[in-house]
């Protein structure tokens, strides 16, 4: 899975760029001074992944990049094969149907300054328009289903104040299986910070569990 391309005509400081990421790629940096928009970008990227499936949710300090006025559009490359997303019924319909995928499926999103609001997400490739739509739509499901799908979004907070946990706060993260694939998925598009909280109360808890498995075993002997 990657990206292949990204066409911005506006949102924020951004007007008629368009990025391309070669497909021999193996590493993407965004350069640029502060300011520039590279947090932007990324953002961008976030809320048309949890449209195309990808990401069970979106968390941006900025709130959703989607609710602004803007007007682009983003390419992902899965995979050249549909038996991996779809049931064999459905690879046999769009095959019947004419449907070529090449791969690639692409989230289209605008918004206008009265806040009319236009998205849709199409399979890339030849065929009629009409099922690759409902391609890519069988595509999106699918991926929001599979338990392994993770997108993992990160914010660019560079230091963190020290942070305040009440005791009751430590049940509730002992609860909590973070190697189960299903919390991994809900849990990798989280910023930064909320994971640093999260893993600081984390291993607090396991702290203050042991301590009292000690004590116990002292109180026994």
């Amino acid at each position: 899975m990657r990206i292949v391309d990204l066409s911005i005509e506006r949102w924020r400081n951004f007007r008629n760029i368009s990025l391309e990421v070669p497909e021999e790629s193996t590493l993407v940096c965004l350069i640029g001074e502060n300011g520039t928009g590279k947090s932007n970008i990324l953002e961008l990227i976030s809320a048309a992944a949890n449209r195309l499936g990808i990401s069970p949710g979106i968390e941006i300090p900025r709130g959703d990049p989607l609710s602004e006025e803007h007007s682009f559009s983003l390419g992902i490359k899965l995979s050249e094969g549909l038996p991996q997303f779809l049931a064999p019924e459905r690879v046999q319909q769009f095959t019947d149907e004419g449907v070529i995928w090449d791969g690639i499926v692409r989230f289209v999103s605008s918004r206008g300054t009265d806040g009319t609001q236009n998205e849709f997400i199409i399979a890339g490739g030849s065929g009629d328009e009409h099922f690759r739509l409902d391609l890519a739509n069988h595509i999106r499901h699918s991926l929001q289903q599979n338990k392994e799908t993770n997108y993992l979004s990160l914010d660019a907070d560079r230091a963190y104040p020290p942070l305040q946990i009440h005791p009751q706060h430590y049940a509730e993260t002992l609860t909590r299986d973070w190697e189960e694939p299903v919390f991994r998925k809900q849990r990798a598009f989280v910023p930064t910070r909320t994971v640093y909280d999260e893993w600081v109360k984390h291993f607090l808890a396991r702290e203050t569990q042991d301590a009292t498995r000690l004590q116990r075993k002292m109180r026994q002997a």
